[in-house]
């Protein structure tokens, strides 16, 4: 299952500013960040649907692109940078970025960067670890404008994914994060009996509700774990331990 169909769904769930005003500021941003820490910089323009990336010598190291380039996309999915990521690891930092996206929902707050690391392959194949951070800014202060991705090698090596917030030290670990409120009891129950492989009509007389009320939670389990069937509902539940 593509997550980043879900990323997509989610985003376009939080309120995104209308006045690209500061842009070129946080281009530039990203364009130091890949100068001074000779870092990949992908900044995404979360409301246009484009990224502009930065490339530092981890870019050359990697075969991606030559130290100093900048390329455009029309995409917030770098995909010359996600093909070099090894399978497994990819599958992860999305469901981590799925999870960051959710905590950032709820907290309002963008002084926080999600990290973990990954491996991924040069030229010739051979994997490297590197160091993956995203945080999120702002035009204002009630919405989430723009994603800046980063890679770096890593100079030390952790499991999972920890967010960090960067105004007071503070560092939180993913798995720890409750998301027990996403859904209710009641869609809970009703997604069971879905994965089970029973029609609404059945769930409808096993609940003692009508078939239309039963529908109505169907499409609010999708709509809140951003998901295009029951399966990937049910998937993405388990995921988020919600079920």
């Amino acid at each position: 299952m593509k997550i980043n169909t879900e990323l997509n769904s989610l985003l376009e769930v939080l309120q995104l500013g209308n006045n690209p005003t500061s842009e070129p500021a946080f281009r530039q941003i990203a364009a130091v960040y890949a100068t001074t820490e000779q870092a990949i910089a992908v900044l995404s323009d979360l409301r246009n649907g484009v990224s502009h990336i930065y490339y530092g010598a981890v870019g050359e190291t990697l075969g991606i692109a030559k130290q100093g380039t900048y390329h455009f996309t029309g995409t917030i999915w770098e995909e010359e940078i996600l093909s070099k990521i090894h399978p497994d690891d990819l599958e992860e930092k999305q469901l981590f970025e799925l999870q960051f996206l959710y905590f950032q929902q709820r907290k309002k707050q963008l002084t926080w960067q999600m990290e973990n690391i990954l491996r991924m392959k040069d030229a010739n194949n051979i994997y490297h670890k590197l160091l993956h951070r995203i945080l999120y800014l702002s035009e204002s202060s009630s919405s989430i404008d723009y994603a800046l991705c980063l890679y770096s090698f890593a100079s030390t090596d952790f499991h999972g994914g920890r967010m960090v917030n960067l105004a007071t030290g503070e560092t939180q670990l993913l798995s720890e994060q409750d998301y027990s409120n996403i859904l209710s009891p009641r869609e809970k129950e009703i997604l069971k009996y879905i994965a089970k492989g029973h029609l609404s009509k059945e769930i409808a007389q096993m609940l003692s509700i009508s078939i239309n009320t039963v529908n109505r939670h169907r499409q609010n389990i999708l709509q809140k774990l951003h998901s295009g069937n029951s399966f990937e509902a049910y998937k993405r539940a388990a995921e988020l331990g919600l079920i």
